[in-house]
């Protein structure tokens, strides 16, 4: 879908509609040359000209070639491709990062000199595949006919919606041509879910199972699992069961089919079966059945949002639309949109990018009327290079602190810090960044120290950190740092009576 023959196909398709660049072609001489297919479309003067020269079908069409593709100059004097529209990012863990690509193209048999910058601090421009060179700004030069591939990088510091751009820029004479520009527009959001699934069981090989056990002459028989959110976002899980077997086994019920999970929260799903009496005889001389198959869909609310903007859309234009959308669109009890989903102005492209966000997981449902058999047996037969780990020795060392007496950790039942170690580079990496994820429901108080305090300073040396929130923490270089090799120091940061070292 996103490949560079479809992006120009479906760009095509839209400059060819009879209701725009065929109608807009003769109303005047002022017209530019269309960055992605190459055809001269009608450049208005004004904004009053635009509305003017617009019908309401066009409006559509013209929303989606504004809001994520490369904006034409005018005149045509900027004559480049792009093999993206935008780019698509889905929710990102504060402090992480993801690198997508996208590539431009010189449709001239001249060169041309170019400046690409970000707006924006969450978005980076990685140089060379460099992931400690990032920039936001770059001049570069695309030779005659040349196409050039940019690695952008996602590292959101906060949590929330992020809907930032790229601008190009021509520069011509030595001088950037600021009036001038052709976007790509970049959308991410920070924070992240995270849905495990408790309370079943797991095969050698990988296979996951929920057993209801042994059938008897009860009415019904119940078994639940667990859905845990220990991320930072309000998470959703969509649980539908597919029947299977000679059987019909129609009985088998699930209470809740959508449900919304709060951050550091957990929701039980009750799975029961009502068997008659033509599957208790079926079942009863059977050691192990499988009944049915749980399928599990997970993801983050506001990536069903941002769907639920794009399904509206389709609506809009009658194109046919996949079942999934249709329900992860519908509205679930107790659901929580968050209000900057509006930044997110995806076009319909991006359904793909976000269904590719979700979690899709399925458990088999079973029933067993010999448990030492069906459970026991096959465990014993196992690999037992499944079963057991090599065992390390813990070289955790404890150090002394001032007055403190502390031991040097990676993680904390309240909180963690990343990375452990740090290494800096003068002067090509200057300044690096530590992360405080908070685990706890109430604020934390930290101190930060680091030595030697000549070569290295940090910020900030002290705050609080909100309840399941992450803090970051930067460290500098001094350049007084190079005038002695192998520079060594810590970073030591005290929170909840506790101290962690960072070397």
């Amino acid at each position: 879908e996103n490949s560079p023959r479809a992006f120009q196909n479906s760009l095509s398709t839209i400059s060819k509609s009879p209701n725009t660049s065929a109608s807009v072609k003769s109303k005047s001489n002022n017209k530019y040359l269309d960055v992605n297919t190459g055809d001269t479309l009608y450049m208005p003067n004004s904004p009053s000209e635009l509305k003017e020269n617009t019908s309401d079908s066009d409006r559509s069409l013209t929303s989606v070639r504004s809001g994520s593709s490369l904006d034409a100059l005018p005149d045509g004097k900027f004559p480049i491709k792009s093999n993206r529209l935008e780019l698509i990012w889905g929710c990102l863990k504060i402090g992480r990062s993801s690198i997508q690509e996208f590539q431009i193209r010189n449709q001239l048999n001249q060169r041309i000199r170019m400046q690409a910058s970000i707006t924006g601090s969450s978005f980076r421009l990685v140089k060379d595949n460099h992931d400690s060179e990032m920039l936001t700004v770059i001049a570069f030069v695309l030779r005659p006919l040349e196409t050039k591939s940019f690695s952008i990088m996602f590292c959101p510091t906060k949590i929330g919606a992020v809907s930032e751009k790229i601008n190009f820029h021509p520069i011509l004479g030595g001088e950037i041509q600021h009036s001038k520009r052709q976007v790509l527009t970049l959308f991410g959001y920070g924070g992240h879910v995270n849905c495990d699934i408790g309370n079943i069981m797991k095969d050698p090989g990988g296979k996951l199972w929920l057993s209801l056990g042994k059938i008897e002459c009860q009415t019904f028989i119940e078994q639940k699992f667990v859905i845990k959110n220990s991320g930072t976002l309000f998470a959703f899980a969509c649980v539908d069961i597919v029947l299977k077997g000679p059987f019909t086994y129609s009985n088998l019920k699930v209470d809740s089919r959508q449900v919304v999970v709060k951050p550091q929260d957990e929701v039980n799903i009750s799975v029961r079966y009502y068997p008659s009496k033509p599957d208790l005889i079926h079942l009863k001389s059977t050691g192990i059945v499988e009944i049915g198959c749980i399928k599990i869909i997970t993801g983050a609310e506001i990536i069903r949002g941002r769907l639920r903007r794009l399904y509206a859309k389709l609506k809009q234009k009658d194109t046919p639309i996949d079942p999934l959308i249709e329900r992860l669109s519908s509205v679930f009890p107790g659901e929580n949109m968050p209000s900057d989903l509006r930044y997110l102005k995806e076009s319909v492209s991006a359904v793909k990018d976000l269904l590719l966000q979700l979690s899709f997981r399925e458990v088999a449902v079973t029933i067993e009327q010999d448990l030492e058999s069906t459970l026991v047996n096959p465990i014993m037969d196992m690999d037992e290079t499944t079963m057991y780990h090599t065992l390390y020795q813990d070289d955790n060392n404890i150090t002394e602190i001032g007055d403190m007496t502390a031991i040097k950790r990676e993680t904390s039942r309240l909180f963690s810090i990343e990375p452990t170690n740090i290494i800096l580079t003068f002067p090509m990496k200057r300044e690096d960044t530590i992360l405080l994820h908070s685990m706890n429901s109430k604020e934390m108080a930290f101190d930060v120290k680091v030595e030697p305090s000549d070569l290295f300073s940090v910020f900030p040396t002290n705050g609080i950190v909100c309840p399941y929130e992450t803090m970051v923490i930067k460290i500098l270089c001094h350049p007084e740092s190079r005038k002695t090799a192998n520079n060594t120091g810590r970073v030591l940061v005290y929170i909840e009576n506790e101290a962690t070292e960072i070397s």
